[in-house]
């Protein structure tokens, strides 16, 4: 299942927020500190249970950081990010979001069409 039209509109609302609406790629991807290029379309994130919030929920390993305005500062600043990281299901050319919910969405939002990941063969938990 592709990025959730509500979800990106919610994403697309933080980027107009922190006065990036009118952001332009300079590439097909944001600076990544590595990872492979794919295409984001090929990406199918998980969707959230009712009443958990998609964007800038309470951070406890970083309290007071709103994780999506550091994403977006970042990308405004030109600073690499960390690559996603995906599961690609055996014999196809999709892939599961495993890490990195808040940098798909919002680079979507900013008009990015590719993002650098990492790629996995196995889920967590699968042995």
């Amino acid at each position: 299942m592709p990025i959730d039209a509500t979800t990106l509109a919610e994403a697309c609302a933080l980027v107009a927020k922190a006065g990036m609406a009118g952001f332009v790629p300079r590439g097909a991807a944001p600076a990544s500190t590595g990872g492979e290029l794919v295409e984001i379309k090929l990406i199918d994130p998980p969707v959230r249970s009712p009443g958990v919030p998609n964007f800038d929920k309470q951070d406890p390993g970083r309290p007071g950081i709103v994780r999506s305005a550091s994403i977006l500062s970042a990308v405004s600043a030109g600073i690499p990010l960390p690559p996603l990281l995906l599961f690609q299901r055996a014999g196809e050319q999709r892939y599961e979001l495993r890490e990195g919910f808040h940098r798909l969405h919002l680079f979507a939002a900013l008009g990015y069409t590719q993002v650098r990941a990492q790629i996995t063969d196995w889920k967590p938990g699968e042995y």
